[in-house]
């Protein structure tokens, strides 16, 4: 801060704000013949700040979002802009992100669109809406950080591969209202060792689980009446799989 003489702001800072950069403000708090003025002092960049303004912890994410959907021009993106989307597109497609846990605040969302975060290769974490209904073909597909994903009760339908080549992830839940589990849906994810299937489920499809090299049990619920082709190939640590009474149809290939 500039060198300040001593009552600088003599019987009047009470009544006034002074703005200062916000990367400066801790300085201009401590230093001599300012901090007097400690609660006087403001950080510039708050001035017009949404108090509902959503913060980024993934500057990258940031970004993409104010470029398409600050619509108020204001640089922040508020929890109601982020609620007012009712789709993605694909802007965050092979993109560098690695945290999006403030994905939530996007709850306007029905739909995850095919190849959303396809080949997010360093996305480690992301928390989806609580409102989704549906995850669109390959929407993570490649997405190799990725450790672990709470899919959201509402949901009832996973597109193909959505999940191909998510080799760090180790757990994840079907939602209870998931009838169908598509073709590759979690093809080459090397270290997942457990999968909560519905209850409900009728669907297995082809290579479902191929290359799962780490899973070492499957439990099939009492619905499933139907397994693909190679739905379980390469399952090379599997030790258990209970097939129900109910299974009528089961593919070429169920383990290999």
């Amino acid at each position: 801060p500039p060198t300040a003489g001593r009552e600088m702001f003599y019987d009047n800072a009470d009544n006034r704000k002074i703005y200062v950069y916000d990367t400066f403000l801790s300085n201009y708090k401590m230093a001599d013949n300012w901090s007097k003025y400690a609660d006087s002092i403001v950080g510039y960049s708050s001035l017009n700040k949404d108090p509902n303004a959503i913060t980024f912890a993934d500057s990258q994410v940031r970004d993409i979002c104010l470029q398409n959907w600050d619509t108020n021009k204001n640089g922040h993106l508020s929890k109601s802009e982020a609620a007012a989307v009712r789709s993605i597109g694909k802007v965050f497609q092979n993109s560098k992100i690695s945290t999006f846990d403030e994905f939530q605040y996007f709850t306007g969302l029905g739909t995850l669109e095919n190849l959303a975060f396809w080949q997010c290769s360093s996305l480690s974490s992301i928390t989806l809406p609580s409102n989704l209904t549906a995850i669109g073909a390959q929407a993570f597909q490649g997405c190799i950080s990725l450790t672990s994903l709470e899919i959201p009760n509402t949901v009832s339908s996973i597109g193909e591969y959505a999940f191909m080549k998510c080799s760090s992830l180790t757990t994840v839940n079907i939602p209870f209202y998931v009838t169908k589990l598509e073709d590759g849906l979690f093809d080459s994810c090397y270290s997942l060792r457990y999968v909560d299937i519905p209850i409900y489920l009728m669907t297995i499809g082809n290579r479902v689980f191929a290359n799962c090299e780490s899973m070492h049990t499957v439990i099939i619920p009492a619905c499933v009446i139907t397994i693909g082709d190679s739905a379980f190939a390469n399952c090379n640590s599997l030790q258990k799989i209970a097939f129900p009474n109910s299974v009528v149809s089961l593919g070429e290939i169920g383990r290999a």
